[in-house]
């Protein structure tokens, strides 16, 4: 009798700590932070290859068409041959991307705030993931958003949150 009603409290007991998620991983749930952040999808640049920097911080359109040039040079396929990149006013905003590669059982959610810090002239990009399962399935993405325009003379902070559903 001891023994189960040893067992019942040891399965209450986990029942009631489940993942934790909420309380150990306090991620933002939505894109927050400076106003006029816009999410861009680059359908041609969404994964990871070799040469391809993980970060980038774009103030004009020479870069930003060099990226893809430089991303058609270093993949064996044509699926970017013809690719045209997305409109972004150069004059008003600038493109942040950072590449995240994680796990799971499916393709995470992605939330994005940023903050601008006066004091330290620097922008936190945050990346907050919500990891779906825990399965050996690998997805690598690369997020982009377009903000108000950077200053040069500000530096770009990338960070990244990750947390188990």
């Amino acid at each position: 009798m001891k023994a189960q009603i040893l067992l019942s409290l040891t399965f209450i007991i986990i029942l009631s700590i489940g993942n934790g998620c909420e309380k150990d991983c306090p991620i933002t749930t939505s894109d927050e932070g400076i106003d006029d952040i816009g999410r861009i999808e680059i359908g041609c640049l969404d994964f990871a290859t070799k040469d391809i920097p993980e970060e980038f911080v774009i103030n004009d359109n020479a870069a930003y068409q060099q990226i893809l040039a430089d991303y058609k040079n270093n993949i064996d396929s044509n699926q970017c041959a013809t690719y045209t990149l997305p409109f972004i006013n150069f004059s008003e905003k600038t493109l942040l991307g950072k590449l995240t590669e994680t796990g799971g059982c499916e393709s995470p959610d992605y939330y994005y705030k940023i903050i601008k810090d006066v004091s330290k002239k620097e922008y936190q990009f945050i990346i907050s993931i919500k990891l779906k399962g825990n399965c050996f399935l690998r997805f690598s993405k690369y997020n982009w958003v377009t903000l108000p325009k950077v200053s040069n003379s500000y530096k770009v902070v990338f960070v990244i949150n990750e947390c188990a559903r």
